[in-house]
């Protein structure tokens, strides 16, 4: 027995997948206890269990199996009705099941009577006699087809109903197991490729047009090597399903156990993280989801007095931002006694009651996740031991997340985190200040600001003695990173309000906050490979991590959250602040803030300012012709150009200028840039744009501005026409443009 670890090996990861489909199977039976598919594909998953492990002489697993076997048979023939009571017996011995399944060599020493008797109590003394026995050593799963869930030839009737005849088979060569060590080596390896590559291309940058045949071979490396990363990284992807699925039996066991109704329900299950995100966020949300069904949802009365349902929800959904996930915890419950947290924080000393006066309340709820913090009244099994919430945040933080709490009085509390899709390799942009240079994780980056000297759309002004950026009628925070890092002395700030010389400001998001950043310098943008802080350095906060960058310098990473810490910076402008409130009305009158720009044509057009990456400022004579496509050089790698004019109804004539300006939008699958002549301005237009007027692919309708039309792109439209090889179906252009109806 258990002789060839290989075999046991495919044993346990077949049977660990079967024991997790039987516990969502069973959930799902709960609630609709006459579904007969259901049982059929319990009664095959448990099959399979038992014929693998008899083959491998593993009694108890084979025992045990049998017996819930014979209950879903009898269930199958009706002569016996599960309940909620066989159910949670069946839970309980699923998971019984599955700790032998983990540990095939111990299972033996594991007690089952108590299991099996409980499910032999379900019969009729007339059924079990009906039932066939477990073998001692079961031959049959010796011809097991390892791709079909029925092994045995009296489950073929089953097997042809419950799968269409024209599905797709699956062979042995469409898929193998890797271990998880191979794929970290393999990720490992493609990191250091990526370096490489970055460091190749910034070190023949200077001999591309000097040495013949080397720009189409730096090309084919460069496409060659983003492929492989990209592939690399989805064989570590996984579905948050996988985590998410637990939950449906925790929630039940606890509704019983709280004496509570409570109805969870996920979406976003489909999104997908890194194998080592998924695995470390299983603990972070199982204790928010325990929190919310015990302090969160009310008792059935309490909720019925209060108004609402005697079901309490809660709501687990994820969704992708960018680079970033986000997951939301959210129940409708009795919400957060902001009162109450007041009184704790100052019993226990963490604020004064001064410095509470000058918080926000999002501020105020963030002391939830202080160490030692608890608000509940009594210590029970399941929480309010003080010791949680500030595990739950800094191991979010560890991933490089963030989480933002949101609650209202008796109508519930939402927890949103945000992960990063990977923690190997981001893209950065490289920014100098001080004499060093940086990398920023562009996931934090909103966008980039010049300020002029005696610019009257964008200035810094100092607001109560902190300086702030004047900017599209909002008051930005900034912080200037030389100073936050201590490469200046400098202390005055009325340089800065009184500058003569281009301020550069990166606006920088987290979560709902935003900020200014200024630098010295934009070098670059890089896909940088992201390295831990060594030990001595963990403790600054403004780093997440470090990195070499393409010339073979090291640079810091640096962390937005820190940074806003570090600089003791005043957010004014959280939920109260005249940014959420200037979206709010823009959101509110319907406005969308637009570039205007215009090809080589006179018609203006329009593209959502949320859409845009950069603008880049070129000469006609760096744009090349290979082929019939038109390519620039772009920060090492060639990027495509596509001349709006030959895909729209509108003018075109030879640019006569000497200064081009290049596109470079978000969201794109394949490097790409627009090619026009002139920037006009940003500015808040109405979002209805009329969309009788002028009807073409590529265009959602018009507006006006300085009493001139105004062409509303649709960029998704446009690019699918353009490049239709890169932007047809399937693609996240196409995707996101369907989603939202336009783009």
């Amino acid at each position: 027995m258990l002789k060839n670890e290989e075999f046991i090996q495919d044993f346990i990861d077949e049977a660990g997948s079967h024991v997790e489909q039987i516990e969502s199977y069973l959930l799902e039976l709960a609630s609709n206890l006459n579904d007969q598919e259901l049982v059929n594909q319990l009664f095959r998953s448990v099959h399979s269990i038992k014929g693998t492990a008899g083959f491998f002489g593993l009694d108890n697993i084979v025992r045990l199996s049998h017996s819930m076997e014979s209950l879903f048979g009898a269930v199958r023939s009706e002569e016996v009705h599960l309940d909620d009571l066989s159910i949670d017996a069946l839970l309980e011995a699923n998971d019984c099941l599955g700790t032998m399944v983990k540990d095939p060599s111990n299972s033996q020493n594991i007690d089952i009577s108590d299991y099996i008797h409980t499910l032999d109590a379900f019969f009729t003394e007339g059924s079990i006699e009906a039932m066939p026995q477990p073998a001692e050593h079961n031959p049959e799963p010796a011809i097991i087809d390892q791709d079909s869930p029925a092994p045995h030839q009296d489950d073929n009737r089953d097997h042809k109903v419950n799968h269409p005849t024209n599905a797709p088979a699956v062979s042995l060569e469409d898929s193998i197991r890797v271990s998880i060590g191979l794929l970290n080596d393999l990720m490992n390896l493609t990191s250091e490729l990526v370096l490489g590559r970055n460091q190749l291309l910034r070190g023949l940058e200077s001999h591309r047009k000097q040495v013949e045949g080397l720009e189409p071979i730096l090309q084919n490396i460069d496409s060659i090597t983003t492929q492989l990363q990209e592939r690399v990284m989805q064989t570590r992807m996984q579905p948050l399903g996988n985590v998410f699925n637990k939950f449906p039996r925790i929630i039940r066991d606890l509704s019983r156990q709280l004496g509570k109704e409570i109805r969870l329900e996920m979406e976003g299950t489909q999104v997908e993280l890194d194998k080592s995100i998924i695995e470390a966020l299983a603990d972070p949300l199982t204790h928010l989801i325990r929190n919310a069904a015990d302090h969160g949802i009310e008792k059935p009365r309490d909720r019925e007095n209060a108004g609402k349902s005697r079901e309490g929800t809660i709501k687990l959904s994820a969704f992708q931002e960018g680079g970033y996930v986000s997951i939301l915890v959210a129940d409708d419950g009795a919400g957060i006694d902001v009162e109450l947290l007041k009184s704790r924080i100052l019993q226990k000393g963490l604020k004064t009651q001064e410095e509470l006066s000058l918080m926000e309340e999002k501020e105020i709820l963030g002391q939830i996740m202080q160490p030692g913090f608890s608000t509940a009244s009594s210590v029970t099994d399941l929480s309010g031991r003080g010791v949680g919430m500030d595990v739950v945040r800094t191991n979010i933080e560890k991933m490089g997340g963030s989480i933002e709490i949101d609650s209202q009085a008796g109508g519930g509390t939402t927890f949103k985190l945000n992960l990063p899709m990977t923690l190997a390799i981001i893209s950065s942009l490289i920014v100098e200040s001080g004499g060093h240079n940086f990398a920023l994780p562009q996931v934090n980056l909103q966008e980039m600001i010049r300020v002029k000297a005696g610019d009257r759309d964008r200035s810094i002004e100092l607001l109560n003695g902190y300086p702030v950026l004047r900017f599209r009628n909002r008051l930005l925070p900034i912080l200037s990173l030389s100073r936050v890092l201590g490469l200046s002395q400098d202390s005055s700030w009325e340089s800065l309000v009184n500058h003569r010389e281009v301020i550069r400001i990166l606006v920088l998001k987290i979560g709902e906050r935003r900020f200014g950043l200024i630098v010295d310098a934009i070098r670059d943008d890089e896909e940088i490979l992201v390295k831990p802080l060594p030990r001595h350095l963990k403790d600054l906060r403004c780093y997440s991590g470090v990195t070499i960058l393409g010339d073979g310098k090291i640079a810091m990473i640096l962390d937005a959250e820190g940074l806003a810490a570090q600089g003791e910076l005043k957010f004014p402008e959280t939920d109260k602040d005249s940014e959420i409130r200037q979206d709010t009305k823009m959101a509110a009158a319907g406005e969308k803030t637009m570039l205007l720009f215009s090809c080589s044509g006179t018609e203006t057009l329009g593209l959502e300012l949320s859409l845009v990456s950069r603008v880049e400022e070129i000469r006609p004579d760096d744009i090349e012709l290979v082929g019939d496509k038109e390519y620039i050089e772009f920060r090492g790698r060639n990027l495509r150009l596509i001349r709006p004019e030959e895909y729209l109804p509108i003018s075109r004539r030879e640019y006569e200028r000497q200064k081009l300006y290049v596109i470079v939008p978000k969201l794109t699958g394949q490097p790409m840039g627009l090619l026009i002549g002139r920037i006009h301005d940003t500015v808040a237009l109405p979002s209805d744009f009329n969309e009788q007027d002028i009807k073409a692919h590529g265009i959602m309708g018009t507006t006006f501005w300085n009493r001139k039309i105004v062409l509303a792109l649709n960029l998704g439209e446009l690019l699918q026409k353009a490049a239709p090889e890169e932007y047809g179906e399937g693609s996240l252009m196409e995707a996101k443009a369907g989603k939202e109806g336009r783009y």
